[in-house]
């Protein structure tokens, strides 16, 4: 499934760069464009608009990715660069707060478990007999129940 994916994505980036002006598609390196070209699912309708603007298409994740890849490498000038760079950053950052809450309330599931746990084992302990005075007492009610029969 997942490489199903990533190539249908090349095929829809692959056609949204067939409607994209020439001057950035010499940009990009032959090479990059020919890999697209390449290992694209051919069979794919990748469903692209022209009409549409890039944000209104109905774009795979994988796709939306290699578009970022692409603007960031070969068509965002220096400070376009730089504002993408921070906001990854701010979006790693929140990520990383949401995954921290997810983990600490997890933690706190875990340790109302153990509490719970720790509560519950008020069990009695029984002492460990050695084995020559479980003999002994396995005797001693065999001969009390031999005792018992012969009152009878």
């Amino acid at each position: 499934m997942v490489d199903n994916n990533i190539n249908n994505s090349f095929k829809q980036v692959y056609d949204i760069l067939q409607y994209t002006d020439i001057n950035l598609i010499n940009k990009i390196p032959t090479k990059f464009i020919e890999f697209l070209k390449e290992n694209m699912n051919v069979k794919y309708n990748s469903n692209i608009n022209a009409d549409l603007d890039i944000d209104k298409q109905p774009l795979l994740k994988e796709s939306e990715a290699i578009i970022y890849l692409i603007y960031k490498s070969y068509w965002a000038t220096d400070d376009e660069k730089i504002d993408l760079d921070n906001k990854y950053r701010m979006e790693l950052l929140q990520n990383n707060e949401k995954k921290d809450i997810k983990i600490k309330n997890i933690n706190e599931i875990f340790e109302h478990r153990n509490n719970r746990n720790k509560r519950n084992n008020n069990l009695i302990v029984i002492p460990k007999q050695s084995l020559l005075i479980k003999i002994f007492n396995k005797i001693k009610r065999i001969s009390m129940r031999f005792l018992n029969i012969k009152k009878d």
